[in-house]
């Protein structure tokens, strides 16, 4: 497809037609035009409303992109590309802009074109055989799930608590964590197809070798592995991948770990390393302390305290009220088992056995039988309205052991409005709640000492600055962890949004001067990340000025 000239009669009154409603600003004029000339009508949007929209974060500074570009193909982002290349413009793309904590659809920095590919939402294929999936970047989470139902398909995708509209490409590209034994979501996905900055397309792995018919199912290929370039980096824009899936399992048992005080934190740390080690546990336990549960049930008690202070300082009577009246215990971790009936009672029992050792430890196993009489017993005591307490508990429980299955929902986005003036959606988006919500995720070694360190570091800056201490902790594999710090905050009060970016610089400076390394990040979070190993990025910016010379996709995001 070729460029059409930008006074040509057709555009022309494709502008007189749009301008009607709408002025587009006089610097733009030209980029308009051509976008107009290369593209449907319909891919191209400059409405007020729609940039400012896309420019909502839960982070601390929002930035409005100058035009919004929706592709259908793969074909209509070359394009937009080359022309943004021609042009002098920024491209920032995103896949479904719900990189919560991170960065969310807003761009990184003002006046770009943003290139929502959202619209490429085609499931290619599911492989029932071999067990994977090839999707564009569109696709969600909740999408694929209803697909493999409908489909009467026996796989099952794993799962993040981004909600059911999270892309899977754009979480895998941050290499998000997962909950099952696929939770590291990037290394077990192959086969991207990437729009390079000069609008050339590349196929990673036996994808670059057409009809291969190993291209979904082995990652390298022959030569360097390409596929890691394109995560967490502004290199290329990836509009297709492999994704493995997995079989439904004979037998599903989730257990939930409950302790009481968080003095034996440590100990279970140690336990959950050696069973991961060992082998008898193959998912990833996902930890959560009493206050990062609180915000799933409740918001922060505005009417009893004026947040400058964190709650377990102002008001810890209050807190540990409002942590009793849900049954709230100081931690409680979660994970799955799964595979026939005899792994899983044998997982099960050595699990057991190792868990004794971890001081005061309650361990809770529920299989199917147990969840489906679990739901029986909550739907008749609705019918009667009795209890409506224990109900909200047990539906919770509900939901996430179907998330454990690979089934997201949006009520895993509850927690996001603790600190937020502003009503949730439907959806519980947090923007439209104007939820502040920025995460620092540092990777330690799964060992009692780091978990202890990091834990008093955290405590210290979220109370210095007067936040609630929220904290998910993560196996990210057999001897590593990630320990994930919220910071909430409500967006409409400045001083708290000044109090916020404190906290995270001061803490990230502190952790990084420790070691202790996050292992994704936000906008707010790379200048700090990248002083941390200039060497490393010194080399990684030499990547990018072979591939984008111009700086073209996303500058300055990563690179």
């Amino acid at each position: 497809m070729k460029l059409s000239e930008p006074g040509s009669t057709s555009v022309k009154r494709l502008l007189r037609r749009r301008s009607s409603t709408r002025q587009v600003p006089a610097s733009l004029q030209r980029l308009y035009r051509l976008l107009l000339a290369i593209l449907p009508e319909e891919c191209v949007d400059f409405d007020e409303t729609a940039r400012a929209d896309l420019s909502k974060t839960t982070g601390f500074e929002a930035r409005e992109p100058a035009v919004l570009v929706r592709p259908r193909c793969t074909e209509e982002v070359q394009l937009a590309v080359r022309l943004a290349a021609r042009h002098g413009t920024h491209v920032y793309p995103v896949s479904g802009g719900k990189n919560w904590g991170y960065g969310d659809a807003c761009a990184y920095r003002e006046g770009c074109m943003l290139l929502d590919l959202s619209r490429m939402n085609r499931i290619v294929e599911v492989n029932e055989e071999l067990a994977y999936c090839v999707v564009e970047p569109g696709v969600t989470q909740g999408q694929l799930r209803q697909h493999l139902r409908a489909s009467g398909c026996k796989l099952v995708a794993d799962a993040v608590g981004a909600g059911p509209d999270c892309s899977i490409i754009g979480n895998l590209m941050e290499r998000g964590i997962g909950l099952s034994r696929y939770a590291d979501r990037a290394g077990h996905s192959c086969n991207y197809e990437v729009v390079l900055p000069d609008g050339s397309l590349l196929h990673t792995g036996f994808g670059g070798c057409p009809g291969a018919p190993a291209q979904h199912v082995y990652k390298a290929g022959v030569g360097p592995q390409l596929d890691g370039l394109f995560a967490q980096s502004n290199l290329g824009i990836v509009t297709r991948a492999t994704v493995w899936l997995m079989p439904e399992p004979e037998r599903f048992e989730a257990f939930f770990l409950v302790l009481r005080d968080e003095q034996p934190l440590g100990a279970l740390t140690e336990a959950l390393r050696k069973l991961r080690l060992a082998g008898t546990m193959r998912c990833s336990v996902h930890a959560f302390n009493g206050l990062r549960v609180l915000g799933g049930h409740e918001r922060f008690p505005w009417h009893a305290a004026d947040g400058t202070q964190a709650l377990e300082v102002a008001a810890p009577e209050l807190l540990q009220r409002m942590l009793d009246r849900h049954g709230i215990p100081a931690w409680v971790a979660t994970g799955s088992l799964s595979g026939s009936s005899a792994e899983v009672a044998a997982q099960k029992r050595e699990m057991k056995r190792v868990l004794r050792a971890v001081p005061g430890l309650q361990t809770v196993f529920l299989s199917d039988r147990k969840l489906r009489l679990l739901k029986g017993v909550r739907q008749v005591l609705e019918r009667w309205k009795l209890l409506p307490r224990l109900c909200r508990r047990m539906e919770k429980v509900e939901v996430w052991t179907d998330f454990l299955q690979g089934t997201p929902s949006y009520k895993t986005l509850s927690g996001s409005h603790w600190r937020a003036r502003g009503e949730p959606g439907p959806d519980n988006d947090p923007r439209d709640s104007n939820s502040g919500l920025v995460w620092i995720p540092p990777v330690l070694p799964a060992t009692r000492e780091a978990v202890e360190e990091v834990t008093a570091i955290g405590k210290s800056f979220f109370r210095k600055h007067g936040f609630e201490f929220s904290v998910t902790i993560s196996m990210l594999n057999d001897r590593a962890l990630c320990y994930l710090m919220s910071i909430h905050f409500n967006r409409g009060d400045e001083k708290e949004r000044e109090r916020a970016k404190a906290c995270h610089d001061e803490l990230l400076v502190e952790l990084l001067a420790r070691g202790y390394i996050p292992y994704r990040g936000g906008p707010q979070s790379m200048p700090f990340l990248q002083g941390a190993a200039p060497d490393f990025w010194t080399f990684a910016r030499k990547i990018k000025r072979a591939l984008d010379p111009d700086g073209v996709i996303s500058p300055k995001r990563y690179l």
